[in-house]
């Protein structure tokens, strides 16, 4: 195996040099990333060490040749303690290798190393296909905290090593982007108008710190006319083939999109509140779904429970939709109030509060019972010295 590596510190690489020559591999050192990249030959397996350097961001630099490189493994080399396991996944690195480099240390990462061939479109699987699960969450009013359940929930799901997208499908009016504190550049109204093919949707994603990428509603409620129910199941499928999850956040309709979404969707989660006109309206959901002939699994989760509410129980949710409830989020208003306003996910700024615990629960309820088929190599654990 030929590989190369990049550094401005050749000093601190002779127990590297020693380990690749035990295993009879080629090693040639760079300082500079353009003759690191000239020595590259596309049709060539190859493995890319990226060592400390003063003059480059790691990850970057790694980013920019994982997948600039289809052919090329890259290998973080850095101390442990330095070590952002969000940005190695991002970065599309399979392993890091500890520093101090001693040479067992060095020999043992260098053995182990696999060879993969990534799919450019994403950074944490080779080229083989995802087999992603949909789940869509919804509601029968406004309010009742169905886009805080979703953000959580899919930032939960990323917590667990998963891959996940979202869809904000309230076209009009959808505030996925602002629970997450970003700032779309494109929407599936652009994705709509501009892609060439399913795979070009991967540039229509904004990115989360957390890991979740949004595929955000329109910018102008005018624009949710140009969206079809076509059209979404178009970026359904698209984005089933790139992540584990497709987690949908829909507005509190019946219309076409919604439908396409329900029917595209593995799973079906029913929020509601302990009050009887929320109650009344979920009971109708359900049996309007029935009538249009949508049978899939449902789960109906209890928000802001609360032992406060006279007249109102478990029970008489359960009584009234004729079903159980799935999960049951406490009424947390304070963390949740601070958590929209700031921008943060509650299961990210506050995990220890009630109702992000509640969360995290059901997300590992959901991942159990949807087992995913992942493919391909995903992040390789870091060696420890």
């Amino acid at each position: 195996m030929k590989i190369l590596g990049i550094t401005n510190q050749l000093n601190q690489t002779l127990s590297v040099q020693r380990a690749a020559q035990e295993l009879g591999h080629s090693l040639q050192w760079f300082e500079s990333v353009h003759e690191l990249k000239s020595a590259i030959e596309p049709e060539e397996d190859m493995i890319v060490l990226i060592y400390e350097n003063d003059d480059r961001d790691l990850y970057e630099l790694c980013e920019e040749i994982s997948f600039q490189y289809e052919n090329v493994s890259t290998v973080l080399c850095m101390p442990e303690h330095q070590v952002d396991v969000k940005r190695v996944i991002r970065s599309g690195a399979i392993d890091v290798i500890d520093k101090p480099y001693s040479y067992v240390d060095v020999l043992k990462g260098l053995s182990e190393l696999p060879t993969v061939k990534r799919n450019q479109s994403s950074p944490w699987q080779n080229h083989e296909e995802k087999q992603g699960k949909v789940v869509t969450i919804c509601s029968t009013k406004g309010g009742v905290g169905k886009t805080t359940v979703s953000t959580n929930l899919a930032v939960s799901l990323a917590k667990q090593s998963n891959s996940v997208a979202m869809i904000d499908l309230d076209l009009q009016f959808g505030d996925v982007d602002l629970f997450l504190d970003l700032k779309p550049k494109k929407t599936i109204y652009e994705w709509t108008k501009e892609a060439s093919s399913h795979s070009d949707i991967k540039s229509y994603m904004t990115s989360h710190e957390s890991g979740v990428d949004l595929l955000a509603s329109p910018i102008r409620p005018e624009f949710a006319e140009a969206v079809t129910g076509d059209d979404i199941e178009r970026a359904i499928e698209a984005l089933k083939s790139v992540y584990d999850w497709i987690i949908i956040d829909t507005p509190p309709t019946l219309i076409e999109t919604d439908i396409v979404a329900l029917e595209q969707s593995d799973e079906v989660i029913l929020v509601t509140s302990m009050d009887l006109p929320t109650l009344k309206n979920c009971k109708l959901y359900l049996e309007t779904m029935e009538s249009i002939h949508i049978k899939k699994p449902l789960k109906v989760i209890v928000n802001r429970k609360s032992k406060k509410i006279k007249g109102m129980k478990v029970e008489t949710v359960t009584n009234v939709l004729g079903q159980s409830t799935f999960a049951e989020i406490p009424n947390d208003e304070k963390n949740v109030v601070t958590s929209v306003n700031e921008g943060i996910p509650l299961v990210a700024s506050t995990p220890r509060a009630p109702a992000a615990k509640a969360i995290l629960k059901l997300a590992g309820k959901i991942d159990e019972d949807q087992p995913i088929k992942k493919k391909g190599v995903l992040f390789k654990k870091a060696v420890n010295a």
